[in-house]
């Protein structure tokens, strides 16, 4: 498996040992050549099929948001008829503080490292 290539310019395959120019090296170069715009021919069908899967996805998204919004919208006109009459707020009692102590002292102790 080979590790994916980084984003960017695609750089052709190149051998080690460069070879004599003639006939059959430049139908090998032909063939590495075809090879590769057909790698890439292939990709590109690929990515166009994955576009459109999320197109697609993006559009189903959107039916359902704009059906989660209507709900919501429904339940608010639901909850605000079946509410029933608000109460007056009764005056609040001023709020006394507690005592904390109790009456029972505690000993501290402190100790040194």
């Amino acid at each position: 498996m080979h590790p994916p290539q980084p984003q960017g310019h695609m750089r052709p395959r190149i051998s080690s040992m460069p070879r004599q120019r003639n006939e059959a090296t430049a139908y090998l170069d032909i063939y590495k050549l075809v090879v590769e715009k057909r790698r890439l021919r292939e990709e590109m069908r690929k990515l166009d099929l994955r576009r459109l899967q999320i197109q697609q996805r993006l559009g189903e998204l959107e039916v359902l948001i704009d059906s989660q919004e209507k709900d919501v919208q429904a339940l608010r006109v639901k909850e605000a008829i079946d509410l029933p009459p608000q109460q007056p707020i009764a005056p609040q009692q001023p709020i006394v503080p507690r005592s904390t102590t109790t009456g029972k002292t505690f000993d501290t102790l402190f100790l040194e490292y």
